[in-house]
């Protein structure tokens, strides 16, 4: 049995340790700087996800840390939970990919955001397919994404990088930057862990490579190209990472030099970043990431390619641009394969910038007009051949119907004659890369292209293989079903009058 007095000296004991605890709790609940040293106890017993971020700072020891962090509370909807932690760890395999090993500082940031965030699904204006709330620390998905999880998958990780960013609540309000880098940072943390787990079933489909759908345009493409130009000095992702998770001041003096301020970073220019940065852009890599959403790489390499015009500017004539690099040669001169390199690079310009270039379908009429009669028989293989590829990259206008049918007309003219062509695999792959629809206003022109080409495939594989064979004619048969063509019309050109022909030839 224990003695009286030592039963009181406990008592005392833990009276005077329940009063040391309530003292500093009401520190806690005040928001005071400590008096004494804290216990650890007392903070993670809290509600106050707040309150425990703040008094971290007086917590050196990394153990103590980890428990306040551990405590922090938050909710997920438990039909999104599945989906959170597989983006988390996606998250944190691009992290440690790129560092190795974590630092610790940027491990602490990016826990205490899983800790504190509050993801569901949620009723959002039609336009908005999310929104974060910096202030509540939620992610909030619009509810007509729910059966879209490839889509959701990138919200979250987009949210995610929003909350990194602000995580002492800040909210910049730099949208070029901000919203640049949480897209790219998106694309970068999906195609990184579908790169390394090619066979791992996620329960929906994930196209690779993986790009965020989005209506920041100009700030995809401003960010993606400064991380370009960083990617060249391979550091890019730690500079991103650093963005995010760490100081933005080592990001912003690493896209615009020592000196730079966030005033610099604000005010992008076109021609100075390219001048600056040339040596990472003499050779652009198509297949990069930031190559994606991006009309200033594309163009940074049409300058590359014309360098006697400066096209750096807005509202530039891509007939001009055409012309320059071809050194005034008219479209029955320009080589194909340089042609189409130069359409797609201004297409790829025009559809996430048309302020850059004016637009491209009257380029093919203005062509025409520029030829004789002669030239247009005598180089009916290169203007078909060039024809074709500004129709896979939908940029004709209504005005070229008649004259791509009276060029199509002329190189049909000379199979007929027996003349042999020098690129007939080159336009039969050419046909087969065209899209269901040409993109013209005049419907009925389309028709009518989509049936002299039709007849013109034929022609050719014909005349390739000095007869028509029953593969030809069924080959040509299912491609007009798969096409929606006019079976009869087709069918009598491209079937019943070659396979006359060839009757007539073989009774001689």
């Amino acid at each position: 049995m224990l003695d009286k007095e030592n039963t009181e000296e406990n008592v005392n004991l833990n009276e005077e340790l329940n009063t040391k605890k309530e003292e500093q709790k009401n520190e806690i609940v005040k928001g005071e700087e400590p008096k004494k040293e804290l216990n650890v106890d007392c903070l993670i017993n809290e509600d106050n996800n707040e309150m425990k971020i703040k008094f971290l700072q007086y917590f050196p020891d990394k153990d103590t840390r980890r428990k306040v962090i551990d405590s922090l509370n938050h909710k997920i909807a438990p039909e999104l939970y599945r989906l959170v932690n597989l983006v988390q760890k996606m998250i944190k395999e691009f992290i440690k990919e790129v560092y190795k090993d974590i630092p610790e500082d940027k491990k602490e940031n990016m826990d205490i955001v899983f800790n504190t965030t509050n993801i569901k699904y949620s009723t959002l204006k039609k336009e908005h397919n999310m929104e974060v709330d910096f202030k509540k620390k939620n992610i909030l998905i619009s509810e007509k994404r729910k059966f879209q999880q490839n889509k959701v998958l990138g919200y979250i990780i987009h949210g995610y990088a929003h909350l990194f960013s602000n995580i002492k609540y800040t909210k910049n309000n730099n949208s070029i930057i901000e919203e640049g880098n949480a897209d790219i940072f998106t694309d970068l943390v999906i195609n990184n862990y579908v790169d390394k787990h090619p066979h791992e079933n996620f329960g929906f489909h994930i196209e690779i490579p993986y790009s965020i759908e989005s209506a920041y345009v100009d700030e995809n493409s401003i960010e993606r190209t400064r991380l370009y130009a960083l990617s060249k000095l391979k550091i890019d992702k730690k500079m991103l990472l650093e963005y995010f998770l760490g100081d933005k001041e080592k990001f912003i003096k690493a896209v615009e030099g020592e000196n730079a301020t966030e005033t610099d970073i604000n005010n992008f220019n076109l021609k100075e970043f390219y001048k600056k940065n040339k040596f990472a852009f003499e050779e652009i890599d198509e297949d990069s990431i930031y190559y994606m959403k991006n009309y200033i790489l594309p163009l940074y390499k049409l300058q590359n390619l014309v360098v006697d015009l400066d096209i750096l500017k807005e509202g530039n004539n891509p007939t001009e641009v055409v012309e320059k690099y071809f050194k005034g040669e008219k479209i029955d001169k320009m080589e194909p394969e340089k042609f189409e390199k130069i359409i797609r690079l201004i297409k790829q310009i025009n559809m996430n910038n048309n302020k850059i270039f004016l637009p491209l379908n009257q380029f093919l009429f203005e062509e025409f007009n520029k030829l004789t009669d002669m030239e247009k028989k005598m180089s009916c293989e290169v203007i078909t051949e060039n024809t074709l590829i500004m129709l896979k990259y939908k940029e004709v206008s209504i005005y070229c119907e008649k004259l791509i049918i009276e060029i199509i007309q002329y190189l049909i003219n000379d199979i007929e004659r027996g003349i042999k062509l020098n690129k007939n695999n080159k336009i039969l792959q050419r046909i087969e890369e065209l899209d269901d629809t040409f993109g013209m206003e005049n419907e009925d022109a389309e028709e009518s292209i989509k049936d002299l080409l039709s007849y013109l495939r034929a022609k050719i594989e014909i005349a390739s293989n000095g007869h028509i064979t029953a593969e030809i004619f069924f080959k040509r048969l299912q491609s007009t079903v798969k096409n929606n063509l006019n079976i009869e019309r087709n069918e009598e050109l491209a079937g019943y009058q070659t396979i006359r022909e060839e009757l007539k030839g073989n009774t001689k």
